[in-house]
């Protein structure tokens, strides 16, 4: 591991002391500690930690500082755009539970701003559905997308609408213009479930309503998922970006910001671990949360209680963290497509793993299906989804 990458692993941890000369010194690549930093949305945290340090480049620091108050902005004009939103929700009398992204920078993050988000994703239950939605067009929301020619947003027809629906975990996206220069819409994703159609595991969203908690930030009230919830949510999702071949292809299957997300969650919440597998097991989301919990546990060295970590099987850990699956071609099965020859903390900084992935996509899996005498329809995995994923 180059010590760039050494440098990037100890920003994600706490009480660091960014003063010392060892830690800042002047063989540091600063080009390559930037591109991986955006890689992994880090941008934010590296700026905090090294802002006012003298050994870093000019140029660094002025890109950092540009980059910080653009997010400042955003933020600023998201955050009271989603609390309002929030706020016109609790005085309807729903039930909504606020999920990932907004929750965790105003809860679990000492800065906000070092956790950036595009949208808010909320969970309703389906009943209120018609109560939501009247509540998110009284507000200017619209379900459609931006259109970067015209500036102005194209409604979904119908077709579209249902499709989202029926196969995927929320409604189409609902937008509204934001009026500023650096973003140019608020999203949010109303989600009914936690899973699509392609998903080998299940949420019972009647169980996560009866186990939420209700939290508020600057007393607007809301819901979240209970901690065990919380966290299984957070792994799954991290989790489903690996389960796919066009996410490793993107480098969306490994983002440090996930895991400092898990990270922080677990050092602020008190965790019932019997109760965290036993939901996992019912969800069938065991492999998301060994495969998360594991690498966490590389990459910080304390998030599992060691009661708990001794008792596991690591051989069958190791299996899960090596193996590469494809939702696209075995849509709600977990057949593997694929072996990752290098270990995790190997494939963390290495742009190229989409090609091991992809060489072994075609040796691993394809072949076999040629010479079993089957066929395939052939799909462009480069070209966007019908459906956006997030």
């Amino acid at each position: 591991m180059r010590q760039e990458d050494k440098f990037i692993i100890e920003l994600l941890m706490p009480n660091t002391d960014w003063s010392s000369n060892e830690k800042l010194n002047n063989t540091l690549d600063w080009d390559y500690i930037i591109h991986h930093c955006t890689q992994h949305k880090l941008l934010p945290v590296l700026y905090n930690r090294i802002r006012n340090a003298l050994q870093i480049p000019q140029y660094i620091v002025q890109i950092l500082d540009n980059e910080y108050k653009i997010r400042k902005h955003m933020y600023s004009k998201q955050r009271d755009e989603f609390l309002h939103l929030l706020n016109e929700l609790d005085k309807a009398g729903l039930k909504i539970i606020l999920l990932k992204g907004v929750y965790l920078a105003e809860k679990c993050y000492n800065d906000p701003l070092e956790r950036p988000y595009l949208d808010m994703d909320i969970l309703i239950q389906k009943n209120e559905t018609e109560d939501v939605f009247q509540v998110m067009k009284s507000l200017g929301y619209v379900q459609g997308k931006y259109n970067r020619n015209t500036h102005t947003i194209d409604k979904f027809d119908n077709n579209r609408l249902n499709g989202y629906e029926s196969e995927l975990q929320h409604y189409g996206e609902f937008v509204k213009l934001s009026g500023s220069d650096f973003f140019p819409i608020y999203s949010v994703d109303v989600h009914h479930r936690l899973s699509t159609i392609f998903d080998s595991f299940y949420y019972d969203s009647n169980l996560l309503f009866q186990r939420a908690k209700k939290e508020n930030i600057q007393g607007i009230n809301f819901w979240r998922l209970s901690n065990e919830d919380f966290l299984l949510h957070l792994s799954s999702h991290l989790y489903w970006h690996t389960l796919s071949l066009r996410d490793i292809i993107s480098g969306r299957d490994i983002r440090l910001l996930s895991y400092l997300d898990i990270a922080l969650f677990v050092s602020k919440n008190k965790i019932n671990w019997e109760k965290l597998f036993e939901y996992a097991r019912e969800s069938e989301l065991d492999n998301a949360l060994y495969y998360t919990l594991y690498h966490c546990q590389l990459i910080f060295g304390n998030i599992i209680p060691n009661d708990i970590y001794v008792t596991w099987d690591m051989q069958k850990v190791k299996e899960i963290s090596n193996t590469i699956y494809d939702r696209w071609f075995t849509r709600n099965t977990l057949i593997p497509v694929g072996k990752w020859t290098t270990d995790f903390m190997e494939r963390v900084f290495d742009d190229d793993r989409k090609n091991e992935a992809l060489l072994s996509f075609y040796n691993d899996y394809i072949n076999k299906v040629l010479f079993s005498g089957s066929y395939f329809k052939v799909i462009d995995i480069s070209a966007e989804d019908r459906f956006d994923e997030e």
